[in-house]
């Protein structure tokens, strides 16, 4: 009681300073080839009081279904920031991939994702992409696992401003996952999209996590973020970096 407590008590004094535009799908990814359906939901409610009164809420659910080589995941977050109970900001994300197990060593996916960000003058981006998954290291629950994925990603972008965005983009992500024991593990996660017809043209993001479990079904994360875009929209930072306490409730 003593320990779940403990952690209720991080998790509600969690802080999140400003949020990415890179949605890390990756990190949610269960790696299992066991058939049948499998999920978690994610929570986080964070609440600050300075010069502004901050409140922020972060929820996302995934769900990921495997039939012998064959996966399907979808992944869906909504976020919403209050300043002083009058200023509003929305977050949210819709990501579904299909991925077929080749080889043990080799995936061949296909993705989709729509996603829009107020805070970071995002009116919507769309994306369609394709390409593989390397498996480097074993990907067996209790190994240790190395990922390196790679896509080629058509990306269309309405900003507030009005002004509207299309690349062709690599989408290249390595991944490294250690299970330390039966309860915790780490994992980290890095992301490099440049535009395919303009290099100086990219994004870059990393991640690193740790994850407690504190029941059978429930998991504490700890996470930090951090995200540079060479060209975001007028006004923005090209920096931005993420801190985050949450809960995880296997499904």
């Amino acid at each position: 009681m003593l320990r779940i407590l403990f952690f209720g008590a991080i998790f509600f004094a969690s802080l999140i300073a400003n949020s990415q535009s890179v949605v890390n799908t990756e990190s949610n990814r269960l790696d299992t080839l066991e058939n049948g359906i499998k999920g978690n939901i994610e929570l986080s409610l964070n609440f600050v009081q300075n010069i502004n009164n901050v409140f922020q809420t972060q929820n996302s659910s995934l769900f990921q279904w495997n039939k012998n080589k064959h996966s399907l995941m979808s992944f869906n977050a909504l976020n919403l920031t209050v300043f002083n109970d009058s200023k509003v900001l929305n977050e949210g994300v819709q990501y579904l991939r299909y991925s077929y197990h080749l080889k043990d060593f080799l995936d061949l996916e296909t993705f989709g994702q729509a996603q829009y960000n107020e805070i970071i003058k995002i009116r919507g981006r769309y994306l369609m992409g394709l390409g593989t998954r390397l498996h480097i290291f074993d990907s067996e629950k209790d190994s240790v696992k190395l990922h390196l994925s790679l896509h080629y990603m058509r990306e269309y972008e309405e900003e507030t401003t009005e002004r509207i965005n299309r690349h062709h983009r690599l989408n290249s992500v390595l991944s490294f996952g250690w299970p330390i024991n039966d309860k915790v593990s780490v994992n980290l996660i890095a992301y490099y999209q440049p535009d395919m017809q303009n290099f100086e043209d990219f994004r870059f993001s990393s991640e690193a996590s740790i994850e407690i479990e504190i029941l059978k079904r429930l998991t504490f994360k700890y996470s930090m973020a951090w995200f540079y875009d060479e060209k975001p929209p007028e006004g923005i930072n090209r920096i931005f970096y993420n801190i985050r306490n949450s809960l995880l409730f296997e499904i």
